[in-house]
């Protein structure tokens, strides 16, 4: 299985709520790197990432 393929998660299944609870429990570099990845994978996926942005 490739990685796309084998991709799985809230950013993967578009789950904005719990990327947000997430990302309120993180602080600096580990926030904006969460953040990144998982706009980059909702990006993949054709989810809106602009409910979560900081």
């Amino acid at each position: 299985m490739s990685p796309h393929d084998g991709q799985t998660g809230p950013a993967r299944r578009g789950d904005v709520d719990i990327i947000k609870k997430h990302l309120s429990m993180l602080s600096g570099v580990k926030h904006k790197l969460y953040e990144t990845l998982s706009t980059d994978i909702m990006n993949e996926y054709h989810h809106n990432t602009t409910d979560y942005q900081s």
